[in-house]
Parts: structure tokens; C-alpha cells; sequence
């Protein structure tokens, strides 16, 4: 019996000390998978520290790259500012100061040598860039009473300020509304003055080449246009506009006088030659036009680079193409393109990289092989394609692919048997109207009728088809039911007969014609085939007209 219940005793504090175990391990277990989850959030904070240390490298590594740059810029701007000072200081001694009333005789002697019966000036643009309407106002009345107190006697001409066609909508909007105030001040002050005012109101953005300058084909001669409807009368120049045959111009008593491309002009005399300061034109302003901040010298910029590290350069194509030829239209199109920040998309892209004749004919051969895109839709251009030859036509067709986010329809859902079983029904004035009334009667029908107009239908693409096919069955029956079925007449075709004036002369060329054609259906890029097939189908034509006649 001791035995026993000392096994017994033993047992159970076997028993309890196993309880004790899995109670420790459950406890255990829970601290460490807590203590897991800690050493995890741990490693994830210490990760993202590390990787804000690496950006904030990384960002100081650039202000340092930034900051090296800004100081090879402001030494350039120190010694630019020095040679600017240099030159400016040559400038006063030479040309003194017109509002200082203490300049010597001398200097005022040689200022007056300056006669001039018409003075323009086109200023102000870039001024207005940095300040007001109101500042611009203040400098051209300044020049204006300069210049007649030096120049008395003489007629200004002051032109209106110009408009700029930025890339950046609110730079050219905000330049706009100054321009327009400043144009009507000075418009005001040329009144006062007893001045006269030059509108340049006709300028778009095709008259530029970069928004800023005019262009050399369309640009300029607008420009000189505006501009002698004001000086012509002043210089005794009849306009085109007036009678010349009761008007006539004496040219040749003024040897100053010449004619270019039906533009009157006068020459414009050196300004550094004393000779011909006693010249009747003197135009001054923004012809040459000088933007601020640039350098007088080119080439110091030459070993600095002033573009950052991460500027992504414009990934350039090489274009290649078979006609060599340039014309004028080409040199348009261009200057478009670049006034309205317009892209061309053409051979530079795969598909077309060897830049392939597009139209064959008789008098030549060219490449056309161009679409023009906006520059916000340039990067969704992927491929151009252009076609083969068709012996059919002198042109071939190209093609541009663009990505695009678009739907794609399952035709499938369409049954082709539903398109055959489709009829044409004719009324019949005298039967059709009993028997629809008769159909209509039937309880079938009419409940066929409530039914379609009691349903609701979803309003998506599939209740749309539900409800047409049901609206199409019932119709269908009711003018099968009412209506004659219409059934198409085959008629039999006839052969033309031959034309009086065709002989074995005319069908033996056809026959050659065809054969080049199909040559040239074979080999598309051959010109000789096309040469050929062109001058025997203008000799087939030629032959036809006079077998009619």
C-alpha cells in the first residue's frame, strides 16, 4: 500500500510539474513572439532611417554639385561684370551722359551733327519684362525730350511694343496685359508729343521663330509694312495703294532711293561714318536685338557646363531620305512648326528609317513622309509606317501608330445568321392597312406589346441590345404579317461592246501596261517600272484621244 500511494504521489507530481512546464512555455512563447514583433518593428525603423540617410546624402551631394555650379556662374557673372564695367566706362567717356546738363560744348557740338528729318525708335520690349507699364513710360518720355532738344526739328516715330509668345501660358497672358497697357500710354504720349505712332496689331505667333524674333520670310515684311504706311508720307513715298499712273514717283532724283521685291525702302546710312549724318532716315531700337544677361562673348561659355547633372538630354534622330531636293514649302513648314511648338513625326521613327520615296511619277520622284503632332502627343507617338507601292497609284500611304487607352469591343456577340434574316418589306396601299389591323387584334400581339413597354431594362450596353431585339422581333412580325416581302431582280449583265475607235494598236499597249503594272506590283521601289508604266500610260491616253477625234 506505501508503494502505491507513493507512486501515486509521484505521478501527480509528475503530473503538476508538466503543467507547470506548459504553463512556463505558453508564457514564454507569448514574450517572445512579442519580443519578435519588436525586433521586427525595430529592423523596418532602422531601414527606413537608413534609407532617409541615403536620400539626405544624396540631396546634400547635389546642393554641393549645385552650389560648385552657382559659384562657376558668379565668378563668370564677376568677370563679365568687370568687362561691362570696362566697357561702360568706355561708353561715358565717350558718349557723356544727355540728362547731365554739365556736359562740355564739345561733346553737344558733335551730337548735334546728327540731322535727321525722321527719327523711329522700337524700344522698350525687354524693358517691360522687369518693369511696369508706368517705368517704360517714364524712360521713352525722357528719349523723347532727349532727342528734341539734341535733334530739334525732327519727326519721331515711336512703334508700338511687340508681342512675345511664350511657351508658358501665364508668362505670355501677364506680358500681354502689360504690352496692351503700355502700347495705349504710349499711344497717349504720341498724341501729346504731336508724334507719330506705329501699330503692329496684325502679329501672330507664325511671324516668329521662336516667339520672341521676327522671321526673315514673313515676320520682317509685315514689320515694314506697318511701318510705311506711317514713314511713306513723311518721305514723300506714294503707297502702293494710291494711283501711281496720276502720281508719279520722281526715283531718280533721289539717289538714296531703291526698290526690293516691291518694297520701298530708303538706306539706312552708317551711323559711325560722319559722311552721312546729314541723312533724312534714322532708325533706332530692337532691330538687333541685344537680350540681357548674355554674354558679348561667345565663346566663354565654351568650357563650363551650365546644365545640371540630372538634365535629361533630347534623344536626336538621324533622319535619312532619297530626295535630296529642298523647297520653299518645306522651309514653311518649319518655320510653322517652330512658331507653334508643332512636331514632326517622319522618318526618324521605326519603320521608315531608310526615308523611301513616297510619290513616283513622269516629271520625278519625292518623299512625303511626314504627320505633325503636338509636342505633348510626341511622346505617345511609338511607330510611322510607310507602305508599299500599289500599282494602282503614284503615292503609297503612311501611317502613324499612337498609344492610346482604348476599348476593345467583342464582335462576336453579333450572330451572322441574325443579319440574313434581316428583309425589306413593301406596304401595300390597298391590303396592308387590313391586315395590320387585323394582327393588332390578336391577344398574342397585344401582349407581346404590353409586355415590352411594362419591362424595365438595364442601362448599360446589354439591356440597350435586349430591349432593340425585342423592339426589332416585334416589327418584324408585324410586317411580315401585313407587308409584301421585297425581292431583289438579278439581272443578267450584259458584254460591252467594243468601241468603234479601239484597234489592235490600242489593246497591244494596254497589254504592256498592265505587264509594267504588274512588274511594279512585284518590285514597288523600282523606278525604272515607274518611269515606264507612267510615259506609256500618258502615250495610252494621247492614243485614245486621237482615235476619237
Amino acid at each position: 500500500m506505501n508503494t502505491e500511494s507513493e507512486n501515486q504521489h509521484v505521478l501527480y507530481a509528475f503530473h503538476s510539474l508538466e503543467n507547470n512546464l506548459i504553463d512556463c512555455h505558453l508564457q514564454y512563447s507569448e514574450k517572445i513572439d512579442h519580443l519578435a514583433t519588436l525586433i521586427i518593428m525595430m529592423v523596418e525603423k532602422l531601414i527606413l532611417q537608413a534609407k532617409e540617410q541615403e536620400e539626405i546624402r544624396n540631396k546634400n551631394m547635389e546642393l554641393s554639385k549645385i552650389n560648385k555650379r552657382l559659384a562657376n556662374i558668379e565668378e563668370h557673372v564677376n568677370k563679365n561684370s568687370i568687362e561691362i564695367a570696362r566697357a561702360t566706362s568706355t561708353i561715358e567717356k565717350s558718349v557723356p551722359d544727355i540728362r547731365n546738363p554739365a556736359y562740355d560744348n564739345e561733346q553737344s557740338e558733335k551730337l548735334r551733327k546728327l540731322k535727321a528729318d525722321n527719327i523711329g525708335f522700337q524700344v522698350g520690349s525687354n524693358d517691360l519684362e522687369d518693369s511696369t507699364p508706368e517705368d517704360v513710360d517714364k524712360n521713352m518720355k525722357r528719349l523723347i525730350l532727349n532727342t528734341q532738344r539734341l535733334v530739334p526739328g525732327s519727326n519721331i516715330i515711336i512703334n508700338a511694343i511687340l508681342p512675345r509668345f511664350y511657351r508658358n501660358a501665364h508668362s505670355s497672358k501677364t506680358y500681354e496685359s502689360k504690352r496692351t497697357k503700355c502700347n495705349n500710354i504710349l499711344s497717349d504720349l504720341c498724341n501729346e508729343y504731336s508724334l507719330k505712332f506705329v501699330k503692329h496689331e496684325n502679329f501672330v505667333p507664325f511671324h516668329f521663330t521662336d516667339g520672341i524674333h521676327l522671321n526673315h520670310n514673313d515676320g520682317i515684311p509685315l514689320y515694314v509694312r506697318n511701318l510705311k504706311h506711317v514713314v511713306n508720307p513723311l518721305l514723300g513715298v506714294i503707297n502702293d495703294q494710291q494711283n501711281f499712273e496720276n502720281h508719279q514717283f520722281p526715283r531718280q532724283r533721289n539717289q538714296q532711293f531703291r526698290r526690293e521685291n516691291g518694297n520701298h525702302f530708303y538706306k539706312r546710312p552708317n551711323r559711325y561714318d560722319e559722311e552721312n549724318h546729314q541723312s533724312d532716315t534714322y532708325i533706332t531700337g530692337d532691330k538687333l536685338d541685344y537680350i540681357k544677361d548674355d554674354s558679348l562673348d561667345i565663346n566663354d561659355f565654351a568650357q563650363t557646363n551650365l546644365l545640371p547633372d540630372e538634365y535629361r538630354i533630347d534623344n536626336c534622330f538621324n533622319i535619312y531620305s532619297c530626295d535630296k531636293v529642298v523647297n520653299g514649302q518645306g522651309i514653311n513648314l518649319l518655320d510653322l512648326s517652330t512658331s507653334s511648338s508643332l512636331c514632326i513625326s517622319n522618318g526618324r521613327y521605326s519603320g521608315d528609317i531608310m526615308g523611301h520615296f513616297t510619290c513616283m511619277t513622269s516629271n520625278g520622284s519625292s518623299v512625303v513622309d511626314y504627320h505633325i503632332v503636338s509636342e505633348s502627343l510626341l511622346s505617345s507617338v511609338e511607330y510611322f509606317k510607310t507602305h508599299e507601292f500599289n500599282y494602282l497609284s503614284d503615292h503609297v500611304k503612311i501611317e502613324i501608330f499612337l498609344k492610346c487607352m482604348q476599348r476593345e469591343y467583342n464582335f462576336d456577340i453579333f450572330e451572322n445568321s441574325n443579319w440574313s434574316s434581316y428583309k425589306s418589306f413593301k406596304w401595300d396601299s390597298q391590303k396592308s392597312k387590313l391586315k395590320l389591323l387585323d394582327h393588332l387584334s390578336d391577344e398574342t400581339v397585344l401582349n407581346n406589346i404590353l409586355n415590352f413597354e411594362m419591362q424595365t431594362f438595364s442601362n448599360d450596353q446589354r439591356g440597350v441590345d435586349d430591349e432593340t431585339n425585342k423592339l426589332t422581333t416585334i416589327l418584324c412580325n408585324l410586317a411580315e404579317n401585313s407587308c409584301v416581302i421585297k425581292r431583289k431582280n438579278f439581272k443578267k449583265s450584259k458584254p460591252k461592246n467594243k468601241q468603234p475607235w479601239s484597234d489592235n494598236a490600242i489593246t497591244d499597249l494596254k497589254h504592256q501596261i498592265n505587264a509594267i503594272g504588274r512588274n511594279i506590283k512585284a518590285n514597288p521601289f523600282d523606278k525604272t517600272y515607274k518611269t515606264r508604266y507612267f510615259n506609256l500610260l500618258k502615250t495610252f491616253k494621247k492614243m485614245i484621244k486621237q482615235k476619237k477625234s
